[in-house]
């Protein structure tokens, strides 16, 4: 089973959010794309490695961020108005740590 000839093509299209989750559940496991994906279709839990002090510290200002943007939004629908240039703000700071995130080395 080891040394099958694997010729057989699939793609996949994903969208932005999808393609973040996907690279960061990859980059979790060690795992190439290929063989992350074959673990999942074997129906095999892919094992993680430990969080390094840099993921931990991403993670936690994702959430930070997410509760931002959740703030927000909750404000600008209960008053019917939204304050652009903070949701602006909250949402470049999103995007500029999911790119530090998912270009790290």
């Amino acid at each position: 089973m080891a040394n099958r000839t694997r010729n057989k093509r699939v793609q996949v299209r994903l969208s932005d959010d999808e393609y973040a989750f996907f690279q960061y559940n990859v980059e979790r496991t060690g795992l190439s794309q290929e063989a992350y994906l074959r673990t999942l279709i074997l129906d095999k839990t892919p094992k993680t490695r430990e969080a390094s002090e840099l993921d931990r510290d991403i993670v936690s200002q994702l959430y930070a961020i997410g509760n931002n943007l959740n703030q927000v939004a909750r404000m600008a629908h209960s008053i019917k108005v939204i304050n652009a240039e903070r949701y602006d703000k909250a949402v470049t700071d999103f995007k500029a740590i999911m790119e530090r995130f998912l270009n790290r080395s």
